[in-house]
């Protein structure tokens, strides 16, 4: 395990933007749910949608759960729902017309597990994990697909080295099926030959930052918060990150297909609040970092750190990458390359094609009438 001073792990927890602490929305104080995030409403919404009967998915006693991680990548979701449960005023309130909760959950692990015990209707995950989580969210009678494009990581999966090292070709450690590794691959292209046979592969990070941290690997492949705890220890350059490539790791919402076809009006509720938070959020980079504020106890250079990492989804990005504009979309992309390691280097894969992932139908009709 990574050991480090108190004090130290709190200055660098509040430098990294996918984790945000321990200070979770869920149990942060009443005055600070609401954000009183400012966007105009969608006028056409407030006669398109009508109150959910009472227990009907998103009605006051029925909310609709989302499972996310504590992270600002969902900053668009905390905007439109005004806090862990909707506010009064929020997006989802006035336009909506849909109560959610968000559920925090830290591991990707616990996250899956909400949706496959259905506890949860959406869950948000990056595109490595999801396609990690579909064995078992198919056992048990759930049709798992990407609906929405939440963030994009910039800076938060780095390859570390040492300081003398200038290029790729050292021995690496990275966590085998994790967004690391694919981070990696894709942004490395055809050096990938160079560098794969090189490769150790671990089970967890902490595993992996150890063995660096003890000297036993030149490079490492890591994500938030072990970048900087690895950073603190022992001195290292970033020689890769996806700030660099900063279209290979994205976090999205997964929901299951059968509770989406069967529940359309909650379904584009929900895509249309968040895209409509999200949009504002996007434009507005000071208006975020007072939410994170607000959502976090940041102080606004805290908060600007945080943002610096992931890349708010607007629907100029969902558009690209559900590839609504005609052009090749970028899950297709990511997930082929995916489901190309699985097969071929990592022994696992899935029978379904990258295009049955995901589900763009419920971003077009939500982004239908404002866009």
């Amino acid at each position: 395990m990574v050991r480090m001073k108190p004090a130290g792990k709190v200055v660098l927890l509040l430098a990294i933007g996918s984790i945000l602490g321990s200070i979770y929305v869920l149990v942060l104080p009443a005055n600070k749910r609401n954000l009183d995030f400012h966007v105009p409403g969608i006028s056409a919404l407030k006669h398109r949608y009508a109150r959910p009967i009472d227990g009907t998915p998103g009605s006051k006693t029925n909310p609709i759960v989302v499972a996310v991680p504590p992270s600002a990548g969902v900053l668009g979701l905390l905007a439109a729902n005004g806090g862990a449960d909707t506010a009064e005023g929020s997006i989802y309130d006035a336009d909506c017309a849909l109560r959610i909760r968000m559920m925090v959950e830290s591991s990707p692990e616990s996250r899956a597990k909400c949706l496959n015990g259905k506890t949860a209707q959406y869950y948000v995950t990056d595109l490595a994990t999801f396609t990690k989580d579909l064995p078992g969210l198919r056992a048990r009678g759930i049709d798992p697909v990407v609906v929405y494009l939440a963030a994009w990581s910039r800076g938060a999966h780095v390859l570390l080295t040492r300081p003398d090292i200038s290029r790729v070709g050292s021995l690496a450690g990275v966590v085998r099926m994790s967004p690391s590794y694919f981070f990696l691959r894709m942004a490395l292209g055809e050096a990938w030959s160079t560098i794969a046979g090189k490769l150790k592969l671990y089970d967890t990070s902490q595993e992996a930052a150890r063995d660096y941290i003890a000297g036993k690997l030149d490079a490492v492949a890591l994500e938030d918060p072990y970048v900087g705890l690895v950073e603190a220890q022992r001195k290292s350059r970033q020689l890769i990150s996806t700030k660099d490539d900063p279209n290979s790791v994205a976090l999205v919402l997964v929901g299951d297909r059968k509770w989406l076809e069967a529940n359309p009006d909650a379904a584009t509720g929900v895509i249309r609040g968040w895209l409509k938070a999200s949009d504002g959020v996007a434009r507005g980079r000071l208006e975020a970092e007072r939410l994170m504020g607000d959502a976090f106890a940041l102080t606004g250079k805290e908060g600007e750190i945080a943002l610096k990492h992931w890349a708010i989804a607007d629907a100029t990005d969902n558009r690209r990458f559900f590839g609504l504009k005609g052009e090749q979309s970028q899950i297709t992309q990511i997930l082929t390359a995916i489901s190309h390691a699985l097969r071929q280097e990592l022994a696992t894969g899935d029978a379904l094609s990258p295009a049955q992932l995901s589900d763009p139908r419920w971003f077009q009709t939500a982004s239908s009438g404002y866009l």
